[in-house]
């Protein structure tokens, strides 16, 4: 097998073809069609990626994302809805998916899209686990590769495995501009093919995460039209 994944969305005919197409490339798929079978399925089954649609019986699929992400889930997750405004693109990527399809959409780049994340969580456990013994401090931040664990004046910062890819990345370059295209080609990989807004929404959640801490969320400053630097001086 390939990898688990969890397909929530209540239209039947879509759950149906998707889970034909995606079995059929050497996936286990679990099916879930309200939101709140989703959570429970979450933590019953610990997927490698969820698909979800937005519009779900009792808890929507932003809701389903926002809590799995507040408890602890770490993989990707990828949005599918026939919302198609920017803004709901940018909600969407802000309560901490991965991704966001518009419907209608081609199942094949559906898949492609799926194998690509899958593809980029492999690739760079891989890379940060080569830096396991490189304890980065800066400040009250400590950021301790082995765990891919977060510590803020001691406390601990619960982080998505992109937020934490992110701000390590961030935090290894201390006081170096990184471009947009840097940290989307490192972040979500060469082959990405979503949505531009994506860097923007996960410094965005980054920063509430480490103010909602201690002040180091301030140290993520924006280089106006070029990207983004970390302040301060890394310490290993």
């Amino acid at each position: 097998m390939k990898g688990k994944i969890l397909l929530v969305d209540d239209e039947q005919t879509l759950t149906d073809a998707l889970t034909y197409l995606l079995s059929k490339e050497g996936f286990q798929v679990i099916c879930a069609s309200s939101g709140a079978s989703a959570l429970q399925k979450t933590f019953q089954e610990n997927p490698d990626l969820i698909i979800l649609d937005i519009m779900l019986p009792e808890i929507d699929g932003y809701e389903v994302c926002r809590t799995i992400r507040a408890k602890g889930f770490l993989k990707p997750v990828l949005l599918i809805s026939a919302k198609d405004e920017e803004v709901d693109k940018i909600v969407g990527l802000e309560v901490g998916a991965d991704d966001y399809v518009t419907k209608p959409f081609s199942t094949k780049e559906l898949i492609a899209r799926v194998r690509a994340h899958l593809r980029r969580d492999k690739r760079n456990d891989a890379d940060f686990k080569k830096s396991k013994n490189q304890i980065i401090k800066i400040g009250g931040l400590e950021i301790f590769p082995g765990s891919r664990e977060v510590f803020l004046d001691s406390k601990l910062v619960p982080l998505s495995s992109q937020e934490y890819d992110l701000l390590f990345f961030l935090a290894s370059n201390p006081d170096k501009v990184l471009t947009h295209d840097q940290i989307l080609e490192k972040i979500w990989g060469y082959d990405f093919e979503g949505d531009s807004n994506v860097v923007q929404a996960a410094i965005k959640r980054l920063r509430v995460k480490l103010n909602e801490n201690s002040l180091t969320g301030e140290k993520i400053i924006n280089v106006r039209g070029i990207g983004y630097r970390f302040a301060g001086e890394k310490r290993l």
